[in-house]
């Protein structure tokens, strides 16, 4: 519906703004030596070497991910907000916190496959091609997608948790407002 959508558009204007940054942070994890002379220095290499196009190398995946980041954590957030409040009666905090652990498996399960590309693509210097999805999928299987899912989660998990719970005490706080203005 309208949330999913929202949340879509959401993920893809934040990687227009995020994605140079996103592949400096990808290069030098894999070349830490690069960043010897500070990030922005690093930065300006590679637009220097490389051509400013560099910057932009797998917005592409980076775009998917933060897409479906943002949309796998909103539906599912809301949708077991609804289910665990009828099915097991519970309200509050309890159910905020359940609502967004649900939310955070359902967000790394989704977005570990584009993550496990988006990192290819962007730690590859130029020259350097990295592989497409059906060659990896047929020489490591399914599986290699889901690598660092439980490092994924160990980050998004606390960090989904703590977006929602934040979002509703903020929610009833202006509520609470609104009531007394009333």
């Amino acid at each position: 519906g309208s949330k999913t959508g929202s949340a879509l558009v959401a993920g893809v204007f934040a990687t227009v703004l995020g994605n140079p940054f996103e592949v400096l942070k990808v290069r030098l994890q894999a070349r830490p030596a690069d960043a010897a002379g500070g990030e922005l220095r690093a930065m300006a290499a590679m637009v220097r070497e490389e051509g400013a196009a560099c910057l932009s190398r797998g917005f592409h995946w980076a775009a998917a991910r933060s897409a479906l980041l943002t949309a796998s954590q909103v539906v599912p957030y809301a949708h077991s907000k609804r289910v665990l409040q009828s099915s097991l009666d519970i309200d509050g905090l309890p159910l905020h916190v359940a609502a967004s652990l649900v939310a955070g498996v359902v967000t790394c399960t989704v977005t570990a496959p584009i993550d496990v590309m988006k990192t290819r693509v962007m730690s590859a210097a130029r020259g350097e091609s990295s592989e497409g999805v059906l060659s990896l999928l047929r020489r490591e299987g399914p599986v290699f997608f889901f690598k660092g899912w439980l490092a994924n989660y160990v980050r998004i998990g606390p960090q989904t948790l703590f977006i929602f719970v934040f979002f509703e005490q903020a929610k009833s706080a202006l509520d609470s407002v609104r009531r007394a203005l009333h």
